[in-house]
């Protein structure tokens, strides 16, 4: 397969109706900004002997439907993957316990984080199926919802979903009041109490409304959570024999032809996306995306195995726009979500919290990619410069999908809408 697209000359006459158009005010960067297959080969190289094979295959596919999820989808939660030990939870051969329990020391909010990870960690050991974690605002005006769930179709595997809201620094009551819609008899007025006291429980029977549970209660909207499943649910009926292609070359050291499986992979996810977003010709009210997901047979074949078709989009010249959240899989980026840098960072003494606080960061002078607003060291200091993707803060909240006022300051909390 990869010799066939390889081989295959550039199209020229292809017009991909999802590619960010030359005229957009917004800058275009190349996908080797966002996702590093260097990173990726590596990754591999550092696990090999350590962990199974069929483990390692599922992190390079976790990677790559990350990145999916996130520039061509749009997804407004970013998904880790655990497996579950008799000692806790394990990524790529490395326990988290090590890195809560080394940066327990740094103060009283880490320890707060490590006692909470560690009430965790045995509770999902001892058979419980969920556990919720508030982290406040800690650097700057965000908190984090940390969502673990048991994975519906091997429980040997935690998913940990972790979604951003928005929260003015030094305050809590964003957090009390997604707290409220989780477990209304809780109240706590501090950071500390609220990493101290993670929510742990068996949850909903179904998976899913689960994970609706936890979006709506950050406030992600209904419209957004049906698009998110849906898009998830198609990319992986559509593009799962490309991924396992992929998956094969990264394994196997071909840097150029994962390459060319990459991109054209992420170009199908971008038409993929827009599909769904097409405007519903029945009017406003009117919801199709589930429609839209119902692809006949003959597509599914055409993205899985017409090389022709799928040589379209293997041949397109791959920009992106500045969008997503920031740079997902890129090599040394300081970005924590591809498997590669979280074993690093785990390997390092970083917890998953800190992680996740790191990626919008704003520590870095330079010029804002979209405005070009410069940016000094002395703001850099403040962080009041620039993110890992070369955003300003203005700029990446233009990107952010949690950046509305959570729902349930305004409407009524309805699971079963």
């Amino acid at each position: 397969m990869t010799a066939t697209l390889l081989e295959r000359p550039p199209t020229t006459s292809f017009e991909h109706a999802a590619l960010p158009s030359p005229e957009s005010p917004v800058k275009l960067t190349s996908i080797d900004d966002y996702f590093s297959i260097e990173n990726e080969i590596d990754f591999v190289d550092k696990v090999k002997g350590i962990i199974p094979e069929q483990d390692t295959r599922r992190y390079i596919e976790d990677d790559m439907y990350k990145f999916l999820g996130e520039f061509a989808g749009k997804v407004p939660y970013t998904t880790i993957r655990y497996k579950k030990t008799p000692s806790g939870l394990d990524f790529a051969g490395l326990n988290l316990s090590d890195s809560y329990q080394r940066a327990a020391t740094n103060g009283d909010r880490e320890h707060a984080e490590w006692v909470g990870y560690d009430k965790i960690q045995q509770g999902l050991i001892a058979g419980k199926k969920t556990a919720k974690w508030i982290s406040p605002a800690k650097i700057a005006d965000y908190g984090f919802l940390f969502h673990f769930q048991q994975d519906e179709s091997d429980p040997e595997w935690i998913n940990e979903y972790i979604l951003r809201y928005d929260e003015p620094l030094g305050t809590t009551d964003i957090s009390q009041g997604i707290m409220d819609r989780l477990s209304p008899d809780e109240s706590y007025n501090t950071a500390e109490q609220f990493l101290y006291n993670p929510v742990i429980e068996d949850g909903f029977d179904d998976p899913k409304r689960e994970l609706m549970f936890v979006l709506k209660a950050t406030g992600i909207s209904d419209a957004d959570i049906e698009r998110s499943f849906v898009y998830e649910a198609a990319i992986k009926q559509l593009l799962s024999g490309r991924v396992d292609e992929y998956t094969n070359a990264i394994l196997s050291g071909d840097e150029v032809g994962a390459t060319q499986l990459r991109n054209g992979i992420f170009a199908a996810a971008l038409e993929i996306a827009a599909n769904l977003d097409k405007p519903d010709p029945n009017g406003p009210g009117h919801t199709v995306h589930s429609d839209r997901f119902s692809q006949p047979k003959d597509s599914v074949n055409k993205f899985n195995n017409d090389h022709i078709f799928f040589g379209n989009y293997a041949s397109q010249e791959v920009k992106i726009e500045g969008g997503g959240s920031c740079p997902a899989i890129r090599k040394n980026s300081g970005n924590p979500f591809s498997a590669n840098d979280i074993r690093t960072a785990i390997a390092t003494g970083t917890s998953i919290e800190n992680l996740a606080e790191s990626k919008w960061d704003y520590d870095k002078p330079g010029t804002c990619r979209i405005c070009e607003q410069e940016f000094s060291d002395t703001q850099a200091q403040h962080n009041d410069a620039l993110g890992p993707c070369a955003l300003c803060k203005d700029c990446e909240k233009q990107f952010n999908q949690l950046d509305d006022t959570p729902t349930f300051l305004q409407d009524d909390f309805d699971l079963a809408a």
